[in-house]
């Protein structure tokens, strides 16, 4: 009995040893996205071929996805009316991408994103909300769905810009650039993003940046960016998207490009941006 008792010690504290050893799992691009919201309880989820598809049901009234040939699936649609504010941010997410959203005036109409294999996701903001005439059948923040790992917590003041909210979400925020053209300044990373255009409601085209110096390091995996005083955290492990679409309700229409050059191998001698960066201006 003694023998047995000294090898299950000894085998207590070899387990305890290796699980101590063992890496923490890191927080999916969902995880981070909803610790970046003050408000992710209130999300909810869409199935969609067996996945969850987050969304906030007092900012988003439709959720869409268009395959590589053309077909179109309507994941959601609002039926009730919101029993709440309006959200001024959300996370979504689709596949295991994800995105924190930060838009304190409410200017987003539509967002949409399109991945590299040929689809397109859209989510439209019309979310219906109540009071003061809220009908039995209503939402409202009771469901809980899920919530953030504890080591994907972001902290940040309370008073802080979007820009700042989407900076302190990301692992990377010192890599930023802005783009400043005319006035119209941007918030973005040079690893990822190759293009930033906007396009006004009248149809005329204004180029805010494109890449002509080769980014010297490793494509991110998380950014953010800005537009207004509107701003997007990206978390996109996988390296799905393609480009990013908002398009604001008085008729605007901001397009972000991913094909963002790297280097290494083959590094040119002069003409590359470095990652060791300051952070933006805020």
């Amino acid at each position: 009995m003694r023998k047995r008792s000294i090898f299950l010690a000894a085998f207590a504290v070899v387990a305890t040893a290796g699980a101590a050893s063992m890496p923490r799992q890191s927080p999916s691009a969902l995880d981070r996205a909803f610790a970046s919201v003050r408000n992710a309880r209130e999300h909810r989820a869409a199935e969609y071929q067996g996945q969850k598809i987050v969304y906030h049901p007092s900012y988003i009234s439709r959720i869409e996805v268009a395959s590589a040939g053309g077909a179109r699936t309507e994941i959601y649609r609002q039926k009730y009316g919101y029993r709440g504010a309006k959200a001024p941010e959300l996370a979504l997410n689709f596949r295991d991408a994800a995105l924190a959203v930060f838009d304190p005036q409410g200017q987003i109409l539509m967002l949409s994103v399109q991945t590299k294999d040929g689809e397109t996701w859209n989510w439209a903001e019309n979310g219906e909300r109540c009071p003061p005439g809220c009908p039995p059948s209503s939402d409202s923040t009771s469901l809980v769905i899920l919530s953030p790992s504890a080591g994907a917590a972001v902290r940040v003041e309370s008073n802080a810009t979007a820009a700042e909210r989407a900076l302190a979400s990301v692992g990377n925020g010192r890599e930023h650039q802005v783009a400043d053209r005319l006035g119209r300044k941007a918030l973005y990373h040079p690893g990822y993003i190759s293009r930033i255009e906007v396009v006004n409601a009248q149809g005329a085209r204004q180029e805010l940046y494109r890449q002509t110096k080769v980014y010297r390091g490793a494509k991110p995996a998380e950014l953010a960016l800005t537009f207004r005083d509107a701003a997007l955290a990206v978390f996109d492990p996988r390296g799905q998207i393609l480009k990013l679409t908002v398009q604001t309700k008085d008729g605007e229409t901001w397009n972000w490009t991913e094909q963002g050059i790297l280097c290494p191998p083959a590094c040119p001698d002069d003409g590359t941006l470095s990652p060791d960066m300051q952070p933006p201006p805020r």
